[in-house]
């Protein structure tokens, strides 16, 4: 992740962190996330940040769909992640966890498109939106097993995903989604895969 840091007099730090007005906002780096299952040969839509996750692994939104008083978002850019694990096929099976990522992002035609307060941006490209990290490596297989183990990743993990360049600020309790869609099913030789959508800004929150 990409951060400004910024050069503050001892003056300037002691009014940020001891605030004279009531509500005045501190700014700080931010990763916001949700997770949904794409189900093999059935999902053609899925709906992120439209509800709280019970688990924080899975999302860590506080409001269904919004940030609460006083927060502001500014966003920064957004990714996609598959949560694919290293899978074994049997011989020389052109299907595996490289298909999968494929057909995801680029032979299933897969978009994303974001919401907010009932204006939509996009649809892009899902192989814009690169993973924020993970594994990196390459498949091997052994000759007497005759299996091959493979990996992949949504593009080179990088950490930035599709910029958005703070353009799009969200204020408090304002409604905004994000949507993934396939003009067709997708049978997945992994099966059910939790994907996760992420948003990097600046959080703007009070400080008390």
């Amino acid at each position: 992740m990409r951060m400004k840091v910024t050069n503050y007099s001892n003056e300037a730090l002691l009014g940020l962190a001891n605030p004279q007005v009531a509500n005045q906002p501190q700014s700080f780096p931010h990763l916001l996330f949700d997770t949904q299952t794409y189900t093999s040969t059935t999902t053609l839509n899925l709906t992120f940040f439209q509800a709280v996750q019970a688990d924080p692994t899975l999302g860590n939104i506080e409001a269904p769909g919004s940030f609460p008083t006083p927060k502001f978002f500014a966003l920064e850019s957004i990714g996609l992640d598959i949560l694919l694990r290293p899978a074994a096929q049997a011989g020389h099976a052109a299907t595996g966890p490289v298909d999968d990522v494929a057909q995801l992002v680029l032979q299933g035609r897969g978009i994303l498109q974001l919401e907010y307060q009932n204006k939509v941006y996009g649809p892009w490209p899902l192989s814009a939106f690169q993973a924020s990290g993970g594994p990196t490596g390459f498949g091997w297989a052994t000759m007497t097993a005759e299996a091959q183990v493979s990996y992949a990743n949504n593009g080179i993990p990088n950490g930035i995903g599709y910029g958005m360049n703070q353009q799009i600020i969200f204020k408090p309790n304002a409604n905004f989604k994000v949507t993934l869609r396939w003009p067709a099913a997708l049978t997945l030789a992994n099966g059910n895969t939790l994907l996760r959508v992420w948003m990097y800004g600046a959080l703007y929150q009070a400080v008390v």
